[in-house]
């Protein structure tokens, strides 16, 4: 019973601690639509196509940065969880 009680509390922390790192992602602009950025870009140049190509580019693929980045947290936070309830396990 306490270890299920243990997990239990573990998962909750874990699921709280993912949701605060998901919204300081969202916050910090990791996560989310970047087509704000995109509309600032073209009224910052309006008469430079160039750049504008350039810089939206750039943007797109630091899109798969940011998903690549969120997909490594969460493997790493998996990962860890699966380490520190096996450790409990082997310690009880």
């Amino acid at each position: 019973m306490i270890t299920f009680l243990l997990t239990a509390v573990i998962l909750s922390v874990l699921i709280f601690a993912g949701y605060r790192v998901n919204m300081y992602l969202y916050l910090r602009g990791a996560v989310g639509s970047s087509t704000r950025s995109i509309s600032s870009l073209v009224e910052a140049f309006p008469n430079s196509s160039s750049n504008e190509e350039t810089r939206a580019e750039q943007d797109y693929g630091m899109r798969y940065v940011r998903s690549a980045f969120l997909i490594a947290t969460v493997f790493i936070i998996i990962v860890g969880a699966g380490l520190a309830l096996i450790l409990l396990m082997a310690l009880y």
